[in-house]
């Protein structure tokens, strides 16, 4: 059975219109997971720098860790024995915002 006149042509304009909107969601998926994994790092790092200043009582200790992972140490601040600080990381994106994280450690 032949298609009609009307239907002519019409899995071609149903491809463009995928591919298009493949092209579309593509960049967006990737920023997403960019920011994602800028999430995930600063989560480490702001670990990694909370676990240094309670081990050597120290902020200069989470400031050289967060800059040794190219990220900023925005907050380090003592209560007692339990240290908390706050580091930020720029994404891989320039129109994405820069993630910070907390985290809190002590002995």
């Amino acid at each position: 059975m032949a298609p009609s006149d009307h239907e002519a042509g019409a899995a071609s304009v149903a491809a463009i219109a995928l591919i298009v909107s493949a092209v579309a969601i593509l960049p967006v998926a990737g920023a997403v997971s960019a920011w994602s994994m800028a999430r995930s790092e600063a989560a480490m790092i702001a670990d990694l720098a909370a676990l240094a200043a309670a081990r050597s009582s120290a902020c200069s200790a989470a400031q050289q860790v967060a800059r040794l992972h190219r990220s900023t140490l925005a907050e380090c601040a003592f209560d007692g024995t339990d240290v908390e600080v706050a580091v930020t990381v720029t994404t891989a994106s320039a129109w994405m915002p820069t993630v910070t994280r907390r985290a809190r450690s002590g002995y």
